[in-house]
């Protein structure tokens, strides 16, 4: 067993020639080591890279909406493997400070202004409010609760006037809302139309296009991504992977999946059939 690199050897923000695997920003990394250890990759240091990641939450950016989202997360990720661990104190403070976003989210998110469709308001990095407006995946029971009647409709618009981007990250996981909700088909009308349409994308990471690129976000030849894709080491070919399974994990750190129908034949991973994997389903925990 071993301590997480990352943090044992005092990681930056962003990835450098010495990093143990291809990455881009790593101040996320305590989430990605919670869901390896829910899903059995148990041979790092976990109490370690507890005690890592709460020293690297005092660091974390908090000033603009995404800041606070992602720091959040963070910090949710700490209060679970705190509570994994046994330590309870430390559980409880982290997810005080986890669900602390929540004010900012009421104040800017419930109700969209003139600027949800602006690439970088509000100092965002990269995306639109009503892009960030799903991130906190972390949260979503509260998130859809929140918004009450209005979650699945506006889900809808999301989609219906083209705000989705399947070109960057801040918003790849929202077409299974719709199944975390209880409805795949709808989710599988929205991923089925990304994979084998041609679409018009509206977005690059500094802002809106005069005019749509229009054609598929995945393609086999010479361009293979729709024209301004941020692949961020491999970020977009896995929902792509994913897609094609069927599966899809929108809560990283929770290990469980939203479940639709594979879009591939005879899908074998490691020599074993789909259907053969014991695979936890979110609709199935849930009910739904």
């Amino acid at each position: 067993m071993h301590a997480d690199p990352h943090y044992q050897s005092g990681k930056a923000r962003w990835a450098t020639p010495t990093e143990p695997f291809l990455t881009v920003r790593t101040e996320h990394a305590g989430i990605a080591l919670l869901d390896f250890r829910r899903r059995g990759i148990t041979d790092f240091d976990a109490k370690a890279a507890l005690a890592g990641m709460v020293a690297e939450s005092a660091t974390l950016a908090r000033k603009t909406p995404d800041e606070q989202i992602e720091a959040a997360y963070d910090d949710w990720a700490i209060a679970e493997l705190a509570s994994d661990l046994g330590e309870t104190a430390t559980a409880q403070a982290f997810r005080a400070r986890a669900l602390s976003y929540r004010p900012m989210w009421l104040a800017t998110f419930r109700d969209l202004g003139d600027d949800a469709d602006i690439v970088k308001a509000r100092g965002l990095y990269q995306g639109t409010l009503a892009q960030y407006r799903w991130a906190p995946v972390f949260d979503l029971p509260w998130l859809a609760q929140t918004l009450g009647p209005r979650f699945r409709p506006e889900l809808d618009r999301f989609f219906a006037d083209n705000l989705f981007n399947m070109t960057n990250q801040p918003d790849i996981h929202t077409p299974y809302l719709f199944a975390w909700a209880g409805d795949k088909a709808a989710t599988e009308r929205v991923v089925h139309r990304y994979i084998t349409q041609s679409v018009p994308h509206r977005y690059v990471n500094s802002g809106v296009r005069p005019q749509p690129w229009v054609g598929h976000s995945f393609a086999l030849s010479p361009q293979g991504f729709a024209d301004g894709m941020d692949d961020d080491a491999g970020t977009m070919s896995a929902w792509y992977v994913w897609a094609m399974l069927g599966l899809y994990p929108i809560t990283p750190g929770d290990p469980r999946y939203v479940v639709t129908t594979p879009m591939g034949r005879n899908i074998r991973i490691n020599g074993t059939a789909l259907a053969d994997l014991p695979v936890r389903s979110m609709q199935q925990e849930t009910g739904q």
